[in-house]
């Protein structure tokens, strides 16, 4: 293991030397986590308006992977299995005015200026679904043995990913990261209701969304372009 923050240490295995260096931004070690949480930046009732907003269109289409090997991204069900839902305007309007409102926060942690975003992505979980270990702006590329050979960029423009969960009255669905560890134990954040995240959208941040036990799981994901200061 080597250090990454004050609390934080990461595997280089998968990593180091195989990470595009265009791509394998780091944020401060001075920091205890290379992650920054934010607790209420949704109030309980604007996280229940927009679960039940997005709970209505489940099962509308099921998500893709963008894999580098292929043209088109491709349902894998041996991957991911998640729900694309949908948010109405009033929905995404009220995001995106309290992302607006917190935006300077995130800026400040990581030293960066975030640029343009794509828009919020709903994802739905049931019992049974799950996204295996990926990284947001690049896909894993293996040997037959699957072992990592090299990390391919596929979304470059995507620096820092924040998700936020509007709900919390599942079992299972924590997100995990995979290559990150303290106290040599991987990171595994609970999810709560309300709560968004920011992390790296590289490999070194790659994370996994555990198996959903009972209940349904929704999140917005959130990809931002930015520009280091």
């Amino acid at each position: 293991m080597k250090p990454l923050t004050q609390k934080v240490q990461y595997d280089p295995a998968p990593l180091e030397g195989k990470v595009p260096p265009e791509v394998a931004w780091l944020p401060s070690s001075f920091h205890d986590y290379p992650f920054w949480i934010k607790e209420g930046f949704l109030d309980p009732q604007s996280a229940d308006r927009l679960y039940q907003d997005a709970y209505h269109t489940r099962r509308v289409r099921p998500a893709r992977v963008i894999r580098a090997d292929r043209p088109t991204a491709q349902v894998d069900r041996h991957h991911r299995r998640t729900d694309w839902l949908a948010l109405s305007e009033e929905s995404e309007d009220l995001y995106q005015a309290r992302f607006l409102a917190i935006k300077p926060e995130i800026e400040r942690f990581f030293n960066l200026v975030l640029l343009e975003s794509s828009p919020p992505q709903a994802l739905g979980y049931g019992a049974g679904d799950y996204y295996s270990c990926h990284a947001d702006n690049c896909s894993i590329i293996t040997d037959a043995h699957q072992a990592i050979v090299r990390w391919q960029p596929v979304a470059s423009q995507r620096k820092i990913t924040t998700v936020c969960f509007l709900n919390d009255r599942f079992s299972g669905g924590q997100l995990r990261f995979d290559y990150l560890y303290e106290n040599n134990r991987p990171i595994v954040i609970t999810p709560k209701a309300g709560t968004l995240i920011a992390f790296g959208a590289n490999p070194y941040f790659a994370h996994s969304v555990l198996k959903v036990l009972d209940g349904y799981r929704i999140t917005l994901a959130h990809w931002h372009d930015a520009l280091r200061l």
